[in-house]
């Protein structure tokens, strides 16, 4: 609940750590480029910037989610920019800029929000910290499941790329909390 969302010098940035000690740099590298490249294919995704010597991939995507404001539910466009920061051993992945398109309560629907003016726990959650606002909840729960399934498959693609058994690492994926 509170403290899922972390907000980082006032914007939110999700960051997660994912530990593939078996790999080197370029090993990891090399599978998250190329899952980066099967990954974001669709129209609005793209690589941003690869730099293979840094370890350094930073791709623009977007995610289509399903909130219901009301009675009705209604398709969203969810848009990010996710930088991964590959090492020896290791990798982070890093979710910011998150800005959701298509409201179906907005009359207009090229409307922006932002993550930081209506995800964060000042706006998504009740006043004691204990339950989500309905409609709001449904963005705030989808742009979490997104971050860490993104985590998820790109860990697995490190471990399948370099062939080893992906059963064994699944429990290697950290949720990095924010500075306070």
């Amino acid at each position: 609940m509170s403290g899922a969302v972390p907000v980082v010098d006032g914007k939110v940035v999700f960051t997660r750590y994912l530990n593939v000690a078996d790999f080197n740099q370029e090993q990891i590298y090399n599978a998250l480029y190329d899952w980066s490249e099967r990954t974001f294919t669709g129209t609005s995704d793209r690589i941003l910037l690869a730099d293979p010597k840094a370890g350094t991939i930073v791709a623009q995507t977007q995610n289509e989610i399903v909130v219901k404001i009301g009675l009705f539910p209604g398709k969203v466009k969810m848009n990010s920019l996710v930088k991964i920061i590959c090492t020896n051993g290791g990798c982070t992945m890093e979710t910011s800029r998150v800005r959701y398109t298509g409201n179906p309560s907005s009359s207009k629907p090229t409307d922006v929000i932002t993550a930081e003016e209506y995800i964060t726990d000042k706006y998504a959650l009740n006043k004691t910290k204990t339950k989500i606002y309905k409609g709001i909840g449904d963005y705030r729960i989808a742009t979490i499941d997104i971050v860490d399934n993104n985590a998820a498959q790109a860990q697995a693609a490190v471990y399948t790329f370099n062939n080893k058994a992906v059963a064994a690492h699944t429990q290697n994926v950290t949720n990095v909390p924010a500075p306070t």
